[in-house]
């Protein structure tokens, strides 16, 4: 199981096994504050990985939860669009996820979190955990996976994804 941290404390202990990157959530409806966390299956991973994107979708919504949407993402078919569809990040640089910084709005009620790391346009890495947006929700934890279609990860002289956000390798 990969190994999670707090972010960006733990950055000098990456090379140890897997990395979590976390950002703020807010809820819309109400003064909660909590976390998510993306946590990479190694180190070489979160390196490899250009930028991410996270949806999040309301659950309650057919075709969203996560093994529909997983399953849609893998066969490249478009992903339900809003009502269903909450939030799109867009593309966030792995860098700036090791910072912290940053802030979500999704409303409370049931969610879909997708994740989706990507590397010169291809999906490196998904991941998807569902949770009941509430006040005082801990921190939504979404483990990632290869994509469906391997990708060999390229080599790399950084040890750590503080190394490489530094120019360092």
């Amino acid at each position: 199981m990969p190994r999670r941290w707090s972010l960006p404390a733990a950055l000098a202990s990456l090379a140890l096994g897997g990395l979590a990157c976390s950002r703020a959530q807010t809820g819309s409806t109400g003064p909660s504050s909590s976390q998510y966390e993306i946590v990479f299956p190694s180190t070489e991973a979160a390196i490899a990985t250009q930028q991410v994107e996270v949806l999040v979708f309301d659950t309650s919504m057919e075709g969203a939860d996560c093994l529909s949407l997983l399953i849609t993402r893998q066969a490249g078919a478009p992903l339900p669009e809003s009502p269903t569809l909450l939030l799109d990040t867009g593309a966030i640089g792995t860098c700036s996820l090791a910072g912290g910084g940053g802030s979500l709005d999704v409303a409370y009620g049931p969610r879909s979190f997708l994740v989706v790391a990507e590397s010169g346009g291809e999906d490196l890495f998904t991941g998807c955990a569902q949770a009941d947006v509430e006040p005082n929700t801990p921190p939504i934890v979404v483990p990632i996976a290869q994509a469906a279609t391997p990708t060999a990860l390229p080599t790399t002289s950084c040890t750590s994804l503080s190394q490489k956000c530094d120019g360092g390798c």
